[in-house]
C-alpha cells in the first residue's frame, strides 16, 4: 500500500532513482520510490552496455564521476552486492579533426581535475590495438581507470540497501499526474493512490520529459531506440588485451562480454 505522505518521492527505478532512494534514506529522509515497470532497472539501465568513465567534457560530470567511482569501489562492502566493477580502461577512437580538437580540450580539463586521461596518436593506437582496423582513425582519448560495471547488480544493491533503511519501494506504479499549487508541489498521483509530498526527484531517464510536462517544466530529453548485439564465445580473442572501445564519430562501441563481445 502506498504511504499517504512522504518527505521525498523519487520517480524512476533505474540506477539513478535507486541510488537517490538509498542515499536519501541513509541520511534519514522518508523516501518513496515509484517505478512504472514490473521490476526495477528494466528500462535504460537494464539494457545499457555497462560502460563507466571519468571522460566527460564538463566539470560537473567529471566531479560526479570521481565520486561515483569511489562509491563503486566500496559497493560490495557497503551494500553487500558485487557489481562487476572492472577498470579495464575506456578508449575513444576519433576520425574527425573537430572531434580530436574537442577531446584535447576535454582531456586538459580532466587532467586539471585529477583524472589522468591522455590523447593517443595513430601510432600509439596501432601499438596498443594491433588486432583492430584503425583505418581513418586520427587519434584517441584513453583513461585506464575507466571500464565496466554491471548495471543490473548495481540497481539491486541500491534497492536492497534502500529497503533495509526503511524506504518504500514500488513497481507497477506509474505516475499519472503531479499536483502543483501556486508553483509548489503538493502530491504525486498514481493509479494506486495519491502521495502527499513537497519534493519530487525526477529520475525517469529518457522519459523524464513526460514527467516534466506534469510540472510545467521543459526537460529536453526523449527516448531514442538503439541497437545492441552480443557475439558467440570467441576463444581466439581471450588472450587479447581488451578495453572498452568507442568509435566516437560513428557512435559504435564494444567491450568484452563473457567470453565474447
Amino acid at each position: 500500500m502506498l504511504p499517504k505522505s512522504s518527505d521525498i518521492v523519487v520517480i524512476g527505478g533505474g540506477v539513478m532513482g535507486a541510488s537517490a532512494a538509498y542515499h536519501l534514506a541513509k541520511r534519514g529522509a522518508q523516501v518513496t520510490l515509484l517505478e512504472k515497470a514490473p521490476s526495477f532497472g528494466e528500462a535504460s539501465t537494464g539494457k545499457c552496455a555497462g560502460g563507466i568513465r571519468h571522460q566527460f567534457s564538463t566539470e560537473v560530470n567529471i566531479r560526479l564521476s570521481i565520486e561515483s567511482f569511489k562509491m563503486m569501489a566500496r559497493f560490495p562492502d557497503e551494500l553487500e552486492q558485487e557489481i562487476g566493477f572492472n577498470q579495464i580502461g575506456y578508449l575513444f577512437l576519433l576520425e574527425q579533426e573537430e572531434s580530436l580538437t574537442q577531446f584535447k580540450k576535454n582531456v586538459a580539463l580532466q587532467n586539471r581535475l585529477g583524472v589522468e586521461s591522455l590523447i593517443l596518436t595513430p601510432g600509439e593506437l596501432a601499438a596498443r590495438l594491433p588486432y583492430l582496423n584503425l583505418e581513418g582513425v586520427i587519434g584517441g582519448a584513453f583513461y585506464s581507470g575507466d571500464g565496466l560495471a554491471d548495471p543490473h547488480s548495481m540497481v539491486q544493491g541500491y534497492i536492497k540497501g534502500a529497503k533495509r533503511l526503511g524506504a518504500s519501494l514500488f513497481t507497477d506504479t506509474p505516475v499519472t499526474d503531479i499536483n502543483v499549487v501556486d508553483g509548489k508541489i503538493k502530491a504525486v498521483v498514481t493509479p494506486q493512490g495519491k502521495i502527499n509530498t513537497n519534493t519530487v526527484i525526477v529520475a525517469a531517464g529518457a522519459w523524464s520529459g513526460q514527467i516534466g510536462e506534469m510540472l510545467g517544466v521543459d526537460i529536453p530529453v526523449a527516448p531514442v531506440r538503439r541497437q545492441i548485439a552480443v557475439t558467440r564465445p570467441l576463444p581466439e580473442f581471450k588472450s587479447l588485451d581488451w578495453t572498452f572501445i568507442l568509435f566516437f564519430d560513428q557512435s559504435l562501441y564494444f567491450h568484452p562480454e563473457g567470453e565474447g563481445l
